[in-house]
């Protein structure tokens, strides 16, 4: 038995050096996309093509992670990288959240991300059926419809007919909360399609909502003449 004990030891020692490492591994993962929260758009699009950024195994990571996607994708300064960035960015969000479905099927944020991916790859189906799992698996979570909402604004003449009555049905949630009234309001005054949209949408609310929204659309109204009177 004592013979045993040094070869004992060295099993354990390895064991234990494979743990550490899978330790730093997941601590890795899991902090990459928290450590960057803050930095300018520019850094995340650099970080994020040096494929500097990966999704940890914890949901708060990977809408972290999918978060940076969103900055790298849509900031002016992700629009405007050349062709070769801007596929590696697409390409890394595409992946990631691809994976994140077939692990999680019910992850409405990445596939909210894979329809995103699909609008700039003008690939309309992709984006379509991205959207219609999104609205499926999270049709009342207010964040995932705000940005679902932007991503139908700006796409609207490539949404499936099918899919109408979904969007719809986040204008009336957005509708039904301060958050989403405020988030709405300016838009409603610059797009004309949104504002079409929600003015059909706003006799199916309640009174005191509807009665909110217009009140907070009034209120920009008066501060846009206030502005340009000067």
């Amino acid at each position: 038995m004592p013979s045993n004990a040094p070869h004992s030891s060295m099993i354990l020692a390895a064991g234990s050096t494979v743990l550490l490492l899978c330790a730093i591994y997941v601590a890795k993962a899991e902090l990459a996309p928290l450590v960057t929260q803050g930095l300018s758009e520019r850094t995340t699009v650099r970080s994020m093509a040096a494929h500097m950024l990966s999704p940890g195994l914890s949901t708060q990571s990977r809408i972290d992670f999918l978060y940076h996607c969103r900055v790298a994708l849509t900031s002016l300064t992700g629009r405007a990288q050349p062709s070769g960035v801007r596929r590696t960015l697409l390409e890394t969000c595409s992946n990631a959240s691809e994976a994140m479905v077939a692990d999680t099927p019910g992850f409405s944020a990445a596939w909210y991300t894979i329809a995103l991916v699909a609008s700039f790859e003008h690939n309309s189906k992709r984006m379509n059926d991205a959207l219609a799992k999104s609205y499926a698996t999270g049709p009342f979570e207010q964040w995932i419809a705000e940005l679902r909402v932007d991503l139908v604004t700006e796409n609207i003449d490539k949404l499936d007919a099918s899919l109408l009555d979904e969007h719809m049905q986040d204008l009336r949630n957005l509708l039904s909360n301060d958050r989403g009234r405020r988030l709405l309001a300016p838009r409603y005054l610059a797009l004309p399609t949104l504002k079409a949209q929600v003015d059909g949408v706003l006799p199916q609310i309640e009174e005191p909502a509807r009665r909110r929204f217009l009140n907070i659309v009034q209120r920009l109204l008066v501060e846009k003449g206030r502005t340009n009177g000067r």
